[in-house]
């Protein structure tokens, strides 16, 4: 791709604003409006560079903008499921929080989806009496939805900090749909239920690990 940079304006300038300010950085509402490159949004660049510990600069490159796009992801933007490569990105992140917090156990929160993920939502899907299929399905009428302790998303390679967020390259939804239907509608709940379910552990001191039907 090419390199968004300081002084650049359009469309491309104001989706890295808009990926930048809703992980929190701080953009003036000036270039905001005129989708503009300037100093405020150079600021954020550099943080955002930093934390994901990515060379200094204040360059949109390709290793910045695939780290953009991973940290902007929330739970039920897309449908997680395991293939290769592996889905990667907060929403990873957030899900395995989730189940780790709930007792079903996948390791520790990486922000990939591999087999131990899979295995861990296919354990939970069980237990609430859904389709086990391992299939994170998108939830778009829950985005709202309270999030229990939602976790930051960490490079893999980099100590765990909860001051960082998002790293890796980007990926996109199947392209395929799937037909409505009840088993379908019953897996898209998987999500809200998550949620519901995670929110509820952690009200609790300790949260206790649910039985799992066999």
């Amino acid at each position: 791709m090419e390199a968004i940079t300081s002084g650049m304006q359009g469309p491309a300038v104001e989706d890295v604003q808009a990926r930048l300010t809703r992980l929190g950085y701080t953009i003036d509402a000036t270039e905001l409006e005129a989708q503009e490159f300037g100093p405020a949004t150079a600021k954020a660049v550099q943080e955002f560079r930093a934390n994901m510990q990515l060379d200094a600069g204040d360059t949109v490159d390709t290793a910045c903008w695939s780290a953009l796009v991973d940290a902007s992801y929330a739970l039920g933007d897309r449908t997680l499921y395991l293939r290769l490569p592996n889905f990667h990105g907060a929403d990873v992140m957030e899900l395995q929080h989730a189940l780790n917090t709930l007792g079903f156990s996948c390791g520790r929160a990486d922000g990939s989806f591999g087999p131990h993920t899979e295995a861990a939502l296919q354990q939970f899907q069980e237990n609430v009496g859904l389709f086990a299929d391992g299939m994170a399905f998108q939830d778009t009428g829950c985005a709202t939805c309270g999030r229990a302790n939602r976790p930051s998303w960490t490079p893999r390679s980099a100590p765990v900090s909860r001051a960082q967020q998002a790293c890796s390259s980007a990926t996109e939804s199947p392209s395929w749909a799937w037909t409505p239907s009840h088993a379908t509608s019953r897996r898209a709940c998987g999500t809200s239920q998550l949620r519901r379910q995670t929110a509820a552990a952690c009200s609790c001191a300790t949260a206790k690990r649910p039985t799992t039907s066999i």
